[in-house]
């Protein structure tokens, strides 16, 4: 046998670092090498290794509109590459019906990230779990139980509340001040105002400057204000796997410790419901699933009720917040808009509210941001 030297173990890690190197650029430059498969068209611009990762930067969707508007070859449809992964942007409506009405299941599963994998109770949650039986289960939970219309009918009071709430606060922070003007952050009043509704809700305590001044409730607040925005953005790291390395190690401490937080608030809240629930207190919409978990205590166990829970909080708090925040930037911006008389005059109760137009209409422009997020299952034929 005969040994290694130092210079032989030096020329095999020079061969080893040419090859990792070589390589990549070799997939992207011979085509037989590449997949045989039929894909949607890609813009120019991707680099060997990241791919279209340097196109992108924030916001988001105006980044993506801008590319898929700069030729007609884009118009329904653009693959971007990046790196390990593919990113298919939809960019008409009637490329969202083919791919969300005639191929939604093949489109159904979320795809999984670092932050998700903190953020979504082992994939349990409803908008992290992939198309099957537990996804199912769990939307018909949520449409005949808990956001069902005799359940969203007997909480209006509580939104009612709350928005009577700001107003009280915005009225306040006006007259409190010498020259009657003040900055108000909106953001951070929206926040707050689908916060209380989801406290009430889940509590079953009147909104109220009695609820919003307990320590339990700032606490509760600043936790779920910053632990949302790690559940919807994807880190380097989830395109490029190399990245895992070198820094992956601080952010899941990171996510690990909120997680942890987010986890002991979401168990005082069911201890909480269960008590209630356990005394005959009726309080919408959370305690309906405790019945459920009496029948079949396995199938919703406490993570699935948590999964629910977040999904709820995140849904109701930060993507409501998100939404009016944008509905008020166009508002404002086109003040001409504002028809509040005849609101009050030809509309006047919740119940009638889709006779305004521009209501329906600014909904679809603010959930423009709101991107969805999806995973293909199987192969998608044209």
């Amino acid at each position: 046998m005969i040994p290694f030297s130092l210079k032989h173990m030096e020329l095999i890690n020079l061969l080893l670092y040419i090859t990792l190197f070589i390589l990549p650029l070799a997939i992207c430059k011979f085509p037989f090498l590449k997949s045989k498969k039929r894909l949607p068209p890609s813009p120019p611009g991707a680099l060997p290794i990241i791919g279209h990762l340097r196109l992108l930067s924030t916001p988001l969707h105006r980044i993506l509109q801008a590319i898929s508007t700069n030729s007609n070859q884009y118009a329904h449809y653009m693959l971007l590459k990046l790196s390990a992964r593919n990113l298919l942007v939809l960019s008409s409506a009637k490329a969202v019906e083919e791919c969300f009405h005639k191929n939604d299941v093949a489109l159904a599963n979320c795809p999984r990230s670092i932050a998700a994998d903190y953020n979504s109770y082992d994939y349990t949650a409803m908008g992290m779990a992939n198309h099957g039986p537990l996804w199912c289960n769990l939307r018909r939970i949520t449409a005949t139980e808990i956001f069902s219309s005799s359940s969203l009918q007997e909480s209006s009071s509580i939104r009612h509340d709350a928005v009577r709430c700001l107003l009280r606060d915005l009225y306040r922070s006006t007259t409190t001040t010498n020259k009657g003007t003040q900055k108000i952050d909106l953001k951070l009043k929206f926040f707050e105002l689908t916060f209380n509704v989801m406290m009430s809700m889940f509590t079953g305590e009147p909104i109220g400057d009695g609820l919003r001044h307990t320590e339990e409730y700032k606490w509760f607040f600043e936790l779920l204000r910053n632990a949302h925005v790690p559940s919807l953005f994807m880190a380097p790291g989830d395109y490029l796997p190399i990245f895992k390395y070198f820094y992956v190690f601080k952010v899941e401490k990171s996510l690990a410790a909120m997680s942890i937080k987010r986890d002991a608030c979401f168990k005082e809240i069911i201890e909480r419901c269960r008590k209630k629930y356990n005394e005959g207190k009726k309080s919408k919409p959370i305690l309906d699933v405790f019945s459920l978990q009496q029948a079949d205590s396995e199938q919703y166990n406490d993570l699935i009720i948590k999964g629910m829970i977040l999904m709820m909080f995140t849904a109701g708090t930060d993507t409501s917040a998100m939404t009016l925040e944008w509905t008020m930037s166009l508002l404002l911006n086109h003040s001409k808009t504002l028809i509040r008389p005849w609101i009050f005059d030809e509309v006047g109760i919740t119940s009638e509210i889709s006779k305004i137009s521009l209501g329906s209409k600014l909904v679809s422009e603010n959930l423009q941001p709101c991107l969805v997020k999806g995973k293909t299952i199987s192969g998608v034929e044209n």
